[in-house]
């Protein structure tokens, strides 16, 4: 297969990009599912890992702002 180039514009300037180092590894995966279900077996999910430490947005920017004003105050 041949390489696939292809450019990537930020503002102004252009890179080149080879879209070939990427992989779609939620295709691959939904792929693998749909042939685990065509074959009859049952698709098990797990639980999500209940001890990630979930910060809410308004939370954390309110922490932030209130650090940078005690970072101001003490500078």
């Amino acid at each position: 297969m041949a390489a696939r180039k292809s450019m990537v514009t930020f503002g102004m300037v252009a890179i080149p990009i080879d879209a070939s180092k990427y992989k779609d590894e939620y295709q691959k995966r939904l792929r693998e599912l749909i042939e685990i279900k065509i074959s009859g077996k049952e698709i098990v999910s797990t639980e999500p890992d209940s001890s990630a430490k979930v910060i809410g947005l308004m939370e954390a920017l309110k922490a932030s702002i209130e650090k940078a004003k005690n970072d101001k105050e003490s500078a």
